[in-house]
């Protein structure tokens, strides 16, 4: 009986612990807790208001022509959140200039 009971109890903890999954959430921003007179807070709002939240993400795909390349460049400028995509047909014109022409030093940081 009362192996019975255990197994009952555990039971009903599970599907109460599947059941409030969705109410869990996770706060990434540490910087809630800290104090709001400290000089680490203080220091976040400062860099916060002169850089505002942006950050810079570098994308290495491999194996792609660069015919294939474009349309995928224009489906990441429609992603949400994205403001700026930078590729080597920025700073050349890829539609005159085959990739065998340019100069290594301009292919080489794409």
């Amino acid at each position: 009986m009362k192996k019975i009971l255990i197994i009952t109890g555990a039971l009903l903890l599970l599907l109460a612990s599947f059941l409030f999954i969705p109410k869990v959430t996770t706060n990434y921003d540490m910087s809630v807790y800290l104090p709001s007179d400290s000089s680490t807070k203080q220091g976040l709002q400062i860099i916060k208001d002169e850089f505002s939240e942006q950050s810079s993400i570098q994308i290495l795909i491999m194996n792609i022509t660069p015919d294939a390349l474009i349309p995928l460049k224009n489906d990441i400028k429609t992603v949400s959140h994205v403001s700026n995509v930078i590729w080597l047909d920025d700073y050349v014109d890829l539609t005159t200039t085959p990739i065998a022409y340019i100069r290594c030093a301009d292919y080489d940081c794409f």
